[in-house]
């Protein structure tokens, strides 16, 4: 998907203000005009149109509804200000207030663009190639606006978090995103570098300098120049190659084994580590400089248990993966229970260990049907986890789905303070829909 989000504001003054909340996550195409983007949208299919309301030389519900005529499928957001007047516009597109522009409208965007990479198959992200993220729970939107910004600048940052969050995503986003996207993109396993050959595997060396040298070899700094060197699991390094590590990157020259003249490098370190390096510092196990070095900037992904939300998403994306990979046709028909059993496991290995769990019970499945339920995953679950299909036995679907969508509504008024227009606009359905759901489930609307 290489097509940028189009947003249009008919006011200079506070395009790039608004504009800026779309750059924070996207490639953005700014129109004033909305007549010109129309006619933009005869040539290219865009696939999220954001507008203002107050769009000129017709309005924003005017320009969204002629759109849809010309690209149904695109997906169209309509931007209003707090005071404007109940616009009684219908349910095709979201209307969202500009104050909750910057989260709530971001978050919606995001959860149609891996909607729309599941169903496509698509791996590659938006603009640059760049590699799939799916989510869209604010704790990862929030990373990944950091990735977008660090990216223009060539500090070394540390990419942080448990095993299987994407770090190694992340990297390739931030490289993409970056200046240096033409330049080489070189990943090393700091684990498997033997402390002994440190020098000569990120240095180099020269020919016979040393038994067994016999080649001029190039390093994994000289590799890497004019572009990104990302240091995997760079924890595992001895204390004794930290110093020379911090000294290269400091001084950007390195010096081959057996060579007396150093050499310039210009070379992004990208720093990846699963593991608390601050506590490793405390305990002498790791440089406190180097630490504070490459701790320049951080990106830490939260663990999968931290954004359930994002579940639904992730095993949708992982089944088209799947039939993609193995050239099956069909559909996939998911048990909602389904998701109430996920949401209860903790998974250590987070994204990367629900991917395989996908993949093993798509492949070990009893049933030849195109559906997944409960008894499909329960080889595959922890014991503990086990009892939860039996307690979810004891009440009916239907009364478990009820109370989620319960608890989910309350909590969101919370946080909104009882204000239904804001909580329709997070919860991503109109004000008319949640009035409903508010009394179909005995919601009081005032606290």
């Amino acid at each position: 998907m290489n097509s940028p989000i189009v947003y249009v504001d008919s006011d200079k003054k506070t395009m790039e203000h608004y504009r800026g909340y779309l750059a924070d996550y996207f490639q953005v195409l700014p129109f004033t005009n909305p007549l010109e983007c129309i006619q933009a949208s005869r040539q290219e299919a865009y696939p999220v149109v954001v507008s203002k309301y107050n769009t000129r030389p017709i309005n924003g519900v005017e320009f969204l509804h002629r759109l849809n005529e010309l690209c149904p499928q695109t997906y169209k957001m309509l931007l209003i200000n707090r005071k404007q007047p109940d616009l009684n516009i219908p349910g095709s597109f979201p209307v969202v207030e500009i104050d909750a522009f910057e989260q709530t409208g971001n978050s919606l965007i995001k959860q149609y663009l891996d909607k729309l990479y599941a169903e496509n198959h698509n791996e590659t992200g938006n603009g640059k190639n760049l590699p799939v993220i799916i989510g869209s729970h604010h704790s990862l939107m929030e990373q990944l606006r950091i990735a977008r910004r660090i990216s223009q600048y060539s500090e070394a940052a540390l990419i942080s978090g448990e095993t299987g969050t994407g770090k190694d995503l992340i990297t390739q986003y931030i490289h993409q995103l970056g200046s240096r996207s033409d330049g080489p993109f070189h990943v090393v396993n700091c684990a498997a570098i033997n402390p002994s050959l440190f020098e000569s595997e990120f240095f180099g060396h020269k020919k016979g300098s040393f038994t067994g040298a016999v080649e001029t070899t190039r390093g994994h700094f000289y590799r890497a120049n004019h572009g990104t060197l990302v240091l995997d699991e760079i924890s595992e390094i001895d204390l004794g190659s930290q110093a020379k590590l911090l000294r290269a990157i400091e001084n950007q020259e390195i010096y081959p084994v057996g060579v007396q003249k150093s050499i310039k490098t210009d070379v992004r370190i990208l720093a990846v580590t699963n593991r608390d390096l601050y506590s490793l510092v405390r305990h002498g196990r790791f440089r406190e400089d180097l630490y504070h070095r490459l701790n320049i900037l951080n990106v830490h992904l939260p663990a999968l248990r931290d954004r359930t939300d994002d579940l639904l998403i992730l095993v949708r994306f992982f089944i088209q993966k799947f039939l993609r990979k193995y050239r099956r046709t069909g559909r996939v028909v998911l048990d909602p229970a389904i998701f109430y059993l996920l949401e209860s496991l903790p998974f250590p290995g987070n994204v990367r260990e629900l991917e395989h769990l996908i993949y093993k019970t798509l492949i070990l499945k009893k049933s030849n049907n195109g559906n997944l339920d409960l008894e499909d995953f329960n080889a595959f679950i922890p014991t503990p986890a086990k009892s939860f299909v039996h307690s979810f036995s004891e009440k009916s679907l239907r009364e478990h789905l009820l109370e989620s969508e319960r608890e989910k509504i309350v909590h969101c008024l919370d946080q909104c303070k009882y204000n239904i227009s804001r909580a329709a606009e997070i919860l991503g359905i109109s004000r008319q829909n949640l009035q409903y759901r508010l009394k179909k489930l005995n919601i009081c609307p005032v606290h």
